[in-house]
């Protein structure tokens, strides 16, 4: 993959009046490639997703597009000169115009062909002549991805598309929509708070928390090894145990590793999945149990009142009140303090 940048921010802030909603925000997407913003709800990602599209202006730093300065405090580019397509949350057809009619609003006249092309790669030719209100929801938000593929643009936006579907068809439609973006070559930015979503589909991952950039990287970069405690609740399901550090190694309820950190308390992440249960573990007792079909998870209350949660086999799923002992795979990431 190319991986120069179509989308760039570097150091991007925006206030509203004195709350700051963005500081100092800066993050690469390279062409052809899925970026996920992710960040639980009023942390700046919609914020974000409309500076980029050109909705809002940059109080500070710089956004370019392919290589173009497109805002900063001292440049703006109208949205329709950006070469940006948006597909947002709920899709927003207009109920009087049927598909192509969708697909083909605001190309020029004579469109026909492009508008025939992008409805055939969204998989909904023999629909073109229906309304919104006569295809269902994953069909509606197809038509809304082809609208904003249909003028070619640099890059399309994704403002939480799949929020409104319901939950057995969102992982579908989802896939569909980010396969067609990307046989389309298409750059996409994403902005969803569901971490599943992020870090399934993503190419790149950038963790926006109170409006900063907390963490970014690969999704296996960001779940194997957050910056922060912060970014481990986050991410996934996460263990954080007391600790304590004497400079050469640290020491937890469920083990100890070696460790350079300076002597003092701190705090380790274990995955659910690092965990097991055997004879020979710390002991505790099942407080929780959640069954899943291909596996489970159990909550311990260990013998010093932590609580975990361990991800078991079938096999392993203890009732609620049993006895259990745990065990630790692999090694714990550390935190300070």
């Amino acid at each position: 993959m190319n991986t120069s940048p179509i989308l760039r921010l570097v150091d991007v802030s925006k206030s509203f009046g004195s709350t700051v909603v963005l500081s100092g925000v800066s993050f690469d997407a390279p062409l052809g490639s899925v970026t996920a913003v992710l960040g639980p709800s009023g942390q700046g990602k919609t914020t974000l997703l409309r500076l980029v599209a050109g909705f809002e202006r940059v109080d500070a730093g710089r956004i370019e597009i392919d290589g173009v300065e497109v805002g900063s405090p001292r440049t703006h580019v109208r949205p329709d000169r950006r070469g940006v397509g948006i597909v947002p949350q709920e899709g927003a057809l207009f109920p009087h115009l049927d598909v192509a009619g969708n697909v083909g609003y605001g190309l020029p006249k004579g469109s026909r062909e492009r508008i025939d092309e992008m409805i055939h790669l969204v998989g909904l030719s023999e629909m073109s002549s229906r309304r919104p209100s006569e295809i269902s929801g994953g069909q509606q938000q197809r038509v809304a991805l082809a609208r904003a593929l249909a003028p070619a643009p640099h890059l399309v936006l994704l403002d939480e598309p799949f929020s409104a579907l319901d939950a057995g068809l969102r992982a579908g439609i989802r896939d569909e929509v980010i396969g067609i973006l990307r046989a389309a070559g298409t750059t996409t930015l994403l902005v969803t708070h569901d971490q599943e979503e992020a870090m399934s589909i993503a190419d790149h991952v950038v963790v926006l928390l109170g409006g900063v950039v907390a963490q970014q990287g690969a999704p296996t970069d960001i779940y194997d090894r957050p910056a922060s405690v912060e970014v481990a609740r986050f991410i996934g399901d996460a263990n954080l145990l007391a600790a304590r550090t004497d400079g050469n190694s640290i020491t937890h309820v469920l083990g100890r590793q070696d460790c350079d950190m300076a002597a003092g308390p701190a705090t380790v992440l274990i995955r659910p999945e690092q965990l097991g249960v055997s004879s020979d573990g710390v002991p505790g007792v099942v407080e929780r149990r959640a069954y899943y079909g291909h596996d489970g998870t159990i909550g311990v209350r260990l013998e010093n009142g932590e609580f975990v949660s361990v991800r078991v086999t079938v096999a392993d799923l203890a009732p609620v009140g049993a006895r259990v002992s745990v065990t630790m795979r692999g090694r714990a990431t550390v935190f300070a303090g």
